[in-house]
């Protein structure tokens, strides 16, 4: 099942992109080329449809790290990850992910292993509105990478439960997060930073 998602107001040319439904949640968006430079409406209409959903897929895109950057640059500053030593050496708003290694060192981050549920830089003052995740190789089996429904898992809680989490803050520690889920980085020096 398809749907049309139309934005803009009546001044400005409303601009559609065609959807289907993910299940349990978030859309895949059809007909859009992130290879392409996207105009303002289009950007726009995107920009809506993840915030009603949660999540938005484009598939068989054919991407390199420059399409990345651009169509990401769309939706504000891009963040640089702490773990240099991971970054591309062309564009290092981009983040190598990777099970591959060469002259015995890994290509990306996270290895072979899995990573624990998490929000991408939630360590931050501000964490990162979101991330932008490409595939280039994928394993015959396994690598699957699964995402959650925060807000509805909140709104299906019972108002008790809700008012007790009312006020209750949560800090998030780098270090912590990379000790369990990752290798541990090539520090200089410590690095914290709290919520």
């Amino acid at each position: 099942m398809q749907a049309s998602h139309a934005t803009g107001t009546p001044r400005n040319r409303m601009r559609t992109i065609e959807t289907s439904p993910l299940r349990p949640f978030g859309v895949e968006i059809h007909g859009v080329n992130l290879a392409e430079p996207q105009d303002g409406a289009t950007i726009a209409a995107i920009r809506q449809t993840w915030a009603r959903h949660g999540l938005v897929l484009f598939r068989a895109q054919e991407l390199d790290e420059s399409h990345l950057v651009q169509f990401s640059g769309c939706f504000g500053r891009l963040e640089i990850h702490v773990r240099e030593e991971y970054l591309s050496p062309e564009h290092p708003e981009v983040l190598l992910v990777s099970n591959i290694r060469a002259e015995g060192r890994p290509v990306g981050i996270l290895g072979d292993h899995e990573v624990g549920w998490h929000h991408d830089q939630s360590y931050r003052a501000r964490p990162a509105l979101g991330s932008l995740l490409y595939a280039v190789t994928l394993p015959p089996g396994g690598g699957e990478t699964c995402f959650a429904d925060l807000a509805g898992a909140y709104a299906a809680l019972p108002d008790d439960t809700r008012r007790e989490l009312e006020g209750l803050r949560a800090v998030h520690f780098y270090a912590h997060f990379n000790g369990t889920w990752s290798e541990p980085p090539a520090m200089r020096r410590p690095s914290r930073r709290r919520m």
